[in-house]
This record gives C-alpha cells, structure tokens and sequence, in this order.
C-alpha cells in the first residue's frame, strides 16, 4: 500500500462510524493497468459526516469532487501523482444484508448478480476495528450456491431470445430503423446477461464490466466455442447496424447453450 493510502486509511480510521475500509478493483487483481484507480470502500455503522470527509479530503488530494451519488455515496477525487480515487461509503448493515440475499437466498440480478461478493472476496482489508468485516468474509467464503447458479439461468438466459421482450428481438427492430442509439443499449444489456450466466454455469464470481474477455479466458473452464471471435464479429456487426447481426447472435447464443449443456452434465447434481 502507498503512503498516501495508508495517511487516507489512518484519517479515517480515527472516526468511530468507520467500522472497516478495504480495497478493491484491479488495484488489487493481476489485471491493473496504467489506467486502474484506487477503489476504497469505507464500511460504516453510522453516516459519516460530509465535513469529516472534507477535512480528509483537502488534506490529502490534489482535486475531488465530494458527495456524488451516481451509483453509491463517493468522493471522487485524484492523488498528488495524478492517479483516481474513489472513496465509497457502505453502511455496513446493508451490505452484509444485500450479499446475503445473493449468497443465502439466490436472487439473481439481470446481469453482474454477483458482483458484491466478488468484491468482498478479493477486496484487501487495510482496516477493520472490531473483525466484522472479517466475520462477513468468513460467512460468504462458500462455494458457488447451486440455487444461485439455477437463479442467475432462470433470470437471464429467457431474455436473449426465448421470450417476447428478449434482446434478439429488440436487435432486430433497431437494426430494421437503423436506430444504432437503441441498437446500442440493447446490445450492453445483451452482453451484461451472457455473462452472467457464462460465469455462473462456470461457479465464478462476476469481477465486474471491465476486461470480462481475458478474465473468462483465465478463470473458465466451459467457455463457448469461439468465444472472443464471436465477440469481436457481434461488436462489429453492431457498430454497423448490420442486417447480419441476428443471425450471428443467435449462433453465439446456440454456443452458449451448448456450454451450459456441457456443463450441467458435469454439474449434474445442480440440476442445469
């Protein structure tokens, strides 16, 4: 850990609504690059006050931008070497009860279900006061749920193309208005639900929306034939509104059928 990560953990550790910080993202994997930030997740048992968070804040970065709530309260700022930080505040409570609906009661989500706990299994704790977020690792240090494998299935794969609202269609009428807008949203939802279940018939944990192609390629063992061709074929297509894209989608989405075939024989048990 840099100095300046251990000045920010030592700031924060002195507030007793801090319970635990710990830190996640490809800072943490073999996948950092030149282009990785510093994810820092502060758990908490109260608000933290935002004048408490300014106070570190002007101390220790060079820019910030306080207070965001895009996707979790954050504090988006830059270190003095130029590097990104993002100070996301969890309320503890609420944490452990959104992993245990993933883990213990199998609610899939339409894509990246198991993010969550991908990021408590991997995250490096820099500080936890009383062991609670060690508590919460060794409770959700399981194997892959059967039931979240059979949920993650049932959730996504009927909407690439068995039911009415599935994504092949709504390609298809993008392509038909050339409409590359819609064509665009459509084909991130299509690709955020084939991962998914890529990862669950393989009992991996969702890293997230980056570098998903080498990650698969490394940690899977039943991935589709032509996996990243395919791919690279169906962005293209797409990028072109091509009249051609269904067609190749639907022979991605045959290939993933017989990988989950494949693997539910060897997973038999589950039920695939």
């Amino acid at each position: 850990m840099s100095l300046i990560l251990s000045e920010i953990v030592d700031e924060f550790s002195q507030y007793p609504e801090v319970s635990a910080i710990a830190l996640a993202g490809s800072k943490v994997t073999d996948y950092e690059d030149a282009f990785s930030d510093h994810n820092l997740y502060l758990y908490l048992t109260a608000p933290l006050a935002l004048a408490a968070r300014q106070r570190v804040a002007d101390r220790l970065l060079r820019y910030v931008e306080m207070n965001n709530h895009f996707w979790e309260t954050e504090d988006d700022g830059q270190l003095e070497d130029g590097s990104e930080i993002r100070l996301i505040y969890r309320p503890l409570d609420e944490f452990e009860h959104n992993l245990s609906a993933i883990v213990e009661r199998h609610q899939a989500n339409m894509g990246m279900t198991t993010c969550l706990w991908y990021n408590l299994v991997h995250a490096k704790v820099l500080f936890d006061r009383t062991g609670a977020y060690a508590a919460l690792h060794k409770r959700f240090d399981v194997p892959y749920p059967a039931g979240l494998k059979q949920a993650v299935l049932q959730r996504n794969h009927g909407l690439l193309r068995r039911h009415m609202p599935a994504f092949i269609f709504q390609m298809r009428k993008a392509v038909s208005r050339q409409d590359r807008v819609a064509l665009n949203q459509v084909m991130a939802k299509y690709l955020a639900c084939y991962f998914d279940i890529l990862f669950a018939i393989n009992e991996q944990l969702h890293p997230g929306e980056k570098k998903l192609v080498p990650y698969v390629e490394a940690r899977c063992t039943w991935i589709p034939e032509d996996f990243a061709s395919t791919i690279d074929r169906v962005l293209r297509l797409a990028a072109e509104a091509s009249a051609d894209l269904e067609a190749e989608v639907n022979l991605m989405i045959d290939a993933l059928d017989v990988t989950i075939r494949l693997a539910g024989r060897h997973f038999s048990k589950d039920g695939l």
